[in-house]
């Protein structure tokens, strides 16, 4: 599931998981507006992060795997 995010300095908005649930919509963006982010500047940030969950009985220990991370992703 990817999640899409803006940050400037440690203020987190935007988020935007690509979810039909709207359980799981809600649950992401309070968990992304929960995150401790500092953009390093005053500027604003894109961020766009992909999870990936996995069964641990079946998958190993992991819970959950998080790829494709990248910062100011609606620029490339």
């Amino acid at each position: 599931m990817a999640v899409s995010f803006s940050v400037d300095r440690h203020h987190v908005f935007d988020v935007t998981p690509e979810t039909a649930s709207p359980r799981v919509y809600h649950q992401i963006r309070r968990v992304v507006h929960a995150l401790n982010c500092d953009s390093g500047d005053g500027a604003a940030h894109n961020v766009r992060f992909v999870v990936r969950f996995v069964d641990g009985d079946r998958d190993g220990p992991r819970v959950a795997q998080i790829s494709d991370v990248s910062d100011d992703w609606s620029q490339r």
